[in-house]
């Protein structure tokens, strides 16, 4: 499973956000959702190994490189590049279907056009060698959805990266360039934390205001 979508939506933190309130509410975040899990009847060894790593040393630093703001501020930079990204791979992918359905569309017009001029007696003979160029464009359209599917996946792929680098380089506690799917899955759970630590304090800005 890629880590598409690795990043979620999070607006600018508040900038009289304390660390003190970051590390308390990140860690009530943790130990909530460690709970929640706890409470299922069937917890994997998967998501408990998860848990386990958001240790109280790794939300410390995540609290001290959100403190400012920018952190936020980087991850939407991320998710626009991202967006762009998929958004220009998916026309892409439409463009290339759309040039399939032409080529089966010519080729069924000819086909077509062929049978209506050919004589009774080879109309057997036409028939057989037009099986062979319908099936000859079937395989030629499978290799190049192939091709561009393998395309997609690099590409994306090379995303994660770009933005495991980036946060690594940002300071952010627990990212770094890794295809492990547990490290990536912990990747996830921090990036949710920080989601739903700007949730909470949204909703408290206002009711304040």
């Amino acid at each position: 499973k890629h880590l598409l979508c690795l990043l979620i939506f999070i607006p600018i933190c508040d900038r009289g956000e304390t660390l003190v309130s970051i590390c308390a509410n990140l860690t009530f975040l943790a130990v909530n959702e460690k709970n929640v899990n706890d409470g299922e009847e069937e917890e994997t060894e998967y998501d408990s190994s998860c848990q386990q790593r958001l240790s109280h040393t790794i939300l410390s630093d995540l609290a001290l490189a959100l403190i400012d703001g920018t952190v936020f501020e980087i991850v939407q930079g991320l998710l626009e590049i991202q967006h762009l990204t998929e958004k220009n791979l998916y026309n892409q992918r439409l463009k290339l279907h759309a040039e399939h359905r032409a080529l089966k569309q010519d080729l069924i017009r000819k086909h077509k056009e062929a049978q209506q001029a050919c004589k009774t007696h080879n109309m057997s003979v036409l028939k057989a060698a037009q099986q062979k160029e319908v099936e000859s464009l079937e395989n030629r359209i499978k290799e190049e959805q192939r091709m561009m599917d393998e395309k997609i996946v690099i590409e994306l792929d090379q995303k994660v990266i770009d933005q495991q680098s980036t946060l690594e380089k940002a300071g952010v506690s627990g990212f770094y360039i890794t295809t492990n799917p547990q490290e990536l899955t912990l990747q996830m759970n921090l990036l949710e934390l920080i989601r739903k630590l700007q949730q909470k304090e949204s909703l408290m800005n206002k009711g304040f205001s």
